[in-house]
């Protein structure tokens, strides 16, 4: 079976059978079948048109959906997708009898809080049933949702981008509040990059796993952010630490 994985948790991701898929060639082609992934449902095409291309005419802009559309069934396969002359949704036979399956981590992560809002408890209680399901959701919350992508001139996909994000942020901090005991120390330090933690308790992770007070600076080794900087600093230590002082 061909799997198709999306990931929104985060910075847009897609992979068909493991093998990462970047030629979607613009934004607004990734957009698009975002907006479908997450929406579920069929959509007219004038409205998608609208939606991604707002400064264009109608025809102007039905054309570059077309286009939209022509880079998306060019990357994936012509399967993946279902269109008509006036509509516009994912193939409704992904998961059934297609051979192809869709896997989407934001779905997945609902699903799993879903999970838990059926066992016989209120929503804001945590029972031994739940701690896998909340741990696997925090696991899939890498980052909040689409993180890094931006379309400022699509102010109606911009805004539900917007509430999409905020909307799983909240779902998020009420995972965590219903996780017993301490969060693992890698979770925590995702919390507090996701500017989610109290400053408190990161002062308190930070003497935690820091007893000793060694000079620490920030960096993020997946995307390289601030690590040529925290490489020259610490450079600059080793240097001032190894170089013999000079006698007056």
């Amino acid at each position: 079976m061909t799997r198709l994985a999306i990931r929104l948790l985060g910075p847009f991701e897609v992979t068909l059978d493991g093998e990462p898929i970047t030629q979607f060639e613009t934004l607004k082609t990734r957009a698009l079948l975002a907006y479908l992934a997450v929406t579920g449902v069929r959509h007219n095409r004038d409205t998608l048109a609208t939606l991604l291309w707002p400064e264009k005419g109608q025809s102007s802009a039905r054309a570059e959906l077309r286009r939209g559309l022509y880079f998306i069934n060019k990357a994936l396969g012509n399967h993946w997708l279902a269109a008509n002359l006036e509509t516009i949704g994912l193939n409704p036979e992904l998961n059934t009898s297609s051979g192809a399956e869709l896997w989407l981590d934001l779905a997945v992560f609902q699903q799993q809080l879903k999970t838990c809002e059926d066992h016989k408890h209120s929503a804001t209680d945590t029972c031994p049933d739940c701690i896998p399901h909340l741990e696997a959701a925090v696991d899939l919350y890498t980052d909040h949702f689409m993180a890094g992508f931006s379309l400022p001139d699509c102010p109606e996909f911009d805004e539900w981008q917007f509430f999409q994000t905020q909307g799983l942020k909240d779902e998020f901090a009420g995972v965590l509040e219903r996780l017993p005991g301490e969060l693992r120390p890698d979770v925590l330090m995702r919390v507090a990059r996701l500017e989610m933690i109290d400053p408190a308790a990161m002062e308190e992770l930070d003497r935690e796993l820091n007893p000793y007070g060694v000079p620490s600076f920030p960096s993020v080794a997946v995307t390289g952010e601030g690590v040529f900087e925290a490489f020259e600093k610490v450079s600059e230590m080793l240097d001032r630490e190894l170089t013999p002082r000079r006698s007056d």
